[in-house]
This record gives C-alpha cells, structure tokens and sequence, in this order.
C-alpha cells in the first residue's frame, strides 16, 4: 500500500479529504478492513497488551496517507518513490517491532502513561461507536459514555 500510494499522491489526497475524514468511512471497504485488521491485531496474541486497535487504525493509515504528499512524491521519479515507500514501510515496522523510546529512559513518562491509561479506564467516557469500532463521534451528535 505504502507504495502505491507514493505512485499514487492524488489518490491519497482524495482518499484521505474525501474518505478517511468523512462519515463515508464506514462504507468504504478498504478503510473498514484497515480499522478491523488493526482492531484484530490489538486484541491478538501477537500484540502488546493494551493497545488500542482504533488509535492504532488511525496512526498507521493516516501517516501512511500522509508520506506521499509530506515528501512531495507527485515530483519524484520512480526510483525515489520506491527508496521512500521502503523508508516509510521500514521505518513503521521498526517503531511497531522496537518502540521509539527505550524502555527506563524517563520514569516520568512512565508514571504519566500509567495515570492516562487509569483515567481513560475508569473516568473518561468513550466516544459514540462507528459501526466497524473505530470511535469517532458521529457528526452532529454528543459522544455518548458506552456503559
């Protein structure tokens, strides 16, 4: 996908204004396995305990939609779009596999996630569901606690 969106940038700006940003998302097949792939992934074995499939959905597929208008592919030929779709695909499976911040490095943050994940779980009202779980409130109505 990483490549073909660099060979592809006015696709990825289409699909990202028109699709991904929209209330057409639910009914846009690619988009939906996106978000039930990394919804499945989050609650497999092969996961680290807690993630969140939806946030995940939406880093992954966002940054992916993003990186071929960041780095200006509509003007790189196609040996440079190649060299920056390995760049990004490399660099995301890197930061999924390894993390970004090693492991003991500030206490703080540590102490900062543990406190976020706490209110999250226990005070925060999760926002209205989509049909396929991605959490986006629904346009023109309040998110409403699932309970």
């Amino acid at each position: 996908l990483s490549l073909f969106l660099m060979n592809n940038p006015g696709l990825a700006r289409v699909w990202l204004n028109e699709i991904v940003l929209s209330d057409k998302r639910d009914q846009d097949p690619l988009s939906r396995e996106w978000i039930d792939g990394c919804m499945g992934f989050a609650k497999s074995e092969k996961a680290q305990p807690g993630i969140d499939g939806a946030v995940l959905a939406m880093w992954t597929l966002g940054a992916m939609l993003l990186w071929p208008l960041w780095v200006g592919a509509a003007t790189l030929d196609q040996d440079e779009k190649r060299a920056m779709a390995r760049r990004f695909a490399r660099e995301i499976l890197r930061g999924s596999l390894y993390g970004n911040l090693r492991p003991g490095w500030s206490p703080n943050l540590e102490a900062l996630l543990a406190r976020t994940k706490a209110d999250l779980t226990e005070e925060t009202p999760k926002p209205a569901r989509s049909e396929n779980g991605a959490g986006r409130p629904r346009r023109g109505k309040a998110a409403a606690p699932e309970g």
